[in-house]
């Protein structure tokens, strides 16, 4: 779920004259991270804050990206998003708002609770 103002990232997308656009989201990590030398521990990180950008999975192409999907089994990812970074064709717009991914049960039923208590941000936030 998501709160992206569609239209400033089509227009920032416009601006960029390039063929994809993918929306990304700063990191969150959900632990702490471990620095291990020789089985012994030697830094303690809890959940770090760096400043790291991850696909966000929403994106906007122009009719050229269909050039890219060739073969079968594409990955998305992994070829025709790899051939636009290669052709120096992909932009990121940097979404700062609201945005949790649904991968799991108790995800969903995060959000079916944020609903439920109207504190759904992607629909009851302040505009």
């Amino acid at each position: 779920m998501s709160k992206i103002n569609i239209k400033k990232k089509y227009n920032f997308f416009k601006k960029t004259k390039k063929i994809g656009l993918v929306s990304c989201i700063k990191l969150q990590p959900r632990f702490g991270i471990l620095k291990i030398k020789n089985s012994k521990v030697v830094n303690f990180i809890e959940k770090p804050s760096e400043n790291k950008w991850i696909n966000g999975g929403y994106f906007i192409f122009k009719d050229s990206f269909f050039k890219y999907l060739k073969g079968k089994n594409i990955i998305l990812e992994r070829g025709p998003l790899q051939k636009l970074v290669n052709d120096d064709q992909l932009v990121a717009f940097k979404h700062n708002d609201f945005w949790k991914c649904m991968d799991t049960l108790s995800d969903k039923n995060e959000f079916d609770k944020l609903f439920k208590d109207r504190k759904a941000k992607w629909k009851y936030s302040k505009k």
